[in-house]
């Protein structure tokens, strides 16, 4: 073999080789990048799990010393309501509470419910049924004869598929809560000209029982302070692109003046 041709095959060698490594670099380097992006993203969540029990034990706290109204007074001033609007609570984290009396209950059936099922009262006779309810009483050896545990339960029954049962609760509260109802559930059960003024109350801050009570279609036996079961929602926010949505939701029944102030109830996050 002439040394023309043995340097040819050297160099193509050498290019093979060089090719090979440049390979092992990129992937070595796409590696490392990964194993950063996982551990940031490991050390906010932690960073987020951390500073959201500080979060819950503040809603806790206030919940517990404060006079039941329409909003509630975090330590750095912020103002949250009981209707779910997102507050910012930190530079990154959003905060939101729901009265669970502002939900329909699926042992509490007043007049809302029939509006939510758009006058379908077979479907809501197959829930009381399910539950052994009738009225606003229990009647033993029908069905399941038990409160649902769970609102997915719903769909064993058929013809629930469509609802929004994020809108709906299983927890006995024992009355709707038409002050504390996120807009969402408003629009379904009032027509638009009361939703509008209900959402004016809001936004001037100004909501009151007799301000409320100047609203037509608004049941004048209506109960409007929070009920004692709140569902607490804290969710991260950051411009960060390595940064996932990260969010924790919690339900607690405050029990003031009890032997435990506080339950924390249900499956949280």
């Amino acid at each position: 073999m002439s040394i023309a041709k043995q340097t040819g095959v050297a160099l193509v060698q050498v290019l093979l080789i060089s090719a090979l490594l440049l390979l092992l670099v990129v992937r070595l380097s796409q590696d490392a990048q990964s194993s950063v992006e996982i551990a940031t993203k490991l050390k906010n969540k932690v960073n987020f799990i951390v500073n959201s029990e500080t979060g819950f034990a503040e809603i806790q706290y206030a919940a517990l010393t404060q006079e039941k109204g329409f909003t509630l007074r975090l330590q750095e001033g912020q103002k949250v309501n009981f209707h779910s609007d997102p507050v910012k609570y930190t530079q990154s984290m959003m905060v939101e509470i729901q009265d669970l009396a502002g939900h329909l209950s699926t042992t509490f059936f007043g007049n809302q419910w029939l509006d939510f099922v758009q006058g379908d009262n077979e479907k809501l006779d197959s829930l009381k049924e399910w539950q052994g309810l009738e009225g606003y009483g229990v009647s033993a050896k029908k069905n399941r004869n038990a409160r649902i545990p769970y609102k997915k339960e719903l769909f064993l029954l058929g013809g629930w598929e469509n609802k929004a049962l994020d809108l709906v609760t299983h927890y006995p509260t024992g009355f709707f809560n038409v002050a504390t109802a996120p807009n969402q559930l408003l629009q379904l059960i009032l027509p638009v000209e009361s939703v509008e003024k209900i959402e004016e109350l809001r936004r001037t801050n100004t909501m009151s029982r007799q301000n409320m009570m100047r609203i037509p279609n608004i049941d004048s036996e209506s109960v409007f302070p929070p009920s004692k079961y709140i569902q607490v929602t804290l969710k991260n926010v950051s411009n960060n692109e390595l940064e996932t949505h990260l969010q924790r939701i919690r339900t607690f029944n405050i029990q003031t003046g009890e032997r435990i102030p506080v339950l924390e109830i249900g499956n949280g996050t």
